[in-house]
């Protein structure tokens, strides 16, 4: 899905691994704190804000509905109510928040689409994204480009789905 790349967490990996700097023996720098940082985290996005490169900075964006993956997916739904491609689209848009940390907003749609469309060819796969939804678990990520023998610099998140929230932290090991 083009709005995932564009406007999504791919996006915002890119630029943050992309912020890497190095010494003059290839040791990476300590990281410093970026004022030009967005605010807001993807997980705290509204429907119709992204997160996306302008001007070689990362930033928040409020899209217009002709750009907006939740907008124009909705649009289809009302549009075309009849149409094969309305299950589709909610299930994209379900997929979409998922990518984005927003928890609560796809188990939603998921619910939505299984008691719209219990029969679905993407039931089961549905019903399968609501269980890892529910799961706690955690994410390890590593960042930047690291030289042989230096340690890489883990990041992690700790997804707790009764609160749905996230801790963002950062390891070296």
């Amino acid at each position: 899905m083009i709005a995932r790349t564009l406007y999504g967490p791919d996006s915002a990996n890119g630029y943050v691994a992309a912020q890497v700097r190095y010494d003059r023996f290839g040791q990476p720098l300590p990281a410093e704190p970026d004022p030009d940082a967005p605010k807001k985290n993807v997980w705290e996005l509204a429907d119709d804000e992204a997160l996306t490169l302008v001007g070689g900075k990362l930033r928040v964006v409020t899209l217009p509905p002709s750009e907006s993956a939740v907008a124009l997916l909705r649009e289809l739904e009302k549009k075309y109510p009849r149409s094969e491609n309305r299950a589709e689209a909610l299930y994209a848009r379900a997929l979409y928040f998922q990518t984005r940390q927003q928890f609560p907003q796809a188990v939603t749609e998921y619910q939505a689409f299984l008691e719209t469309y219990p029969q679905h060819k993407r039931a089961a796969d549905i019903r399968e994204q609501l269980r890892r939804i529910a799961q706690a678990d955690i994410i390890l990520g590593q960042g930047g480009v690291y030289l042989p023998d230096s340690k890489p610099k883990l990041s992690s998140v700790i997804a707790m789905p009764t609160t749905w929230s996230s801790r963002r932290s950062s390891s070296t090991s």
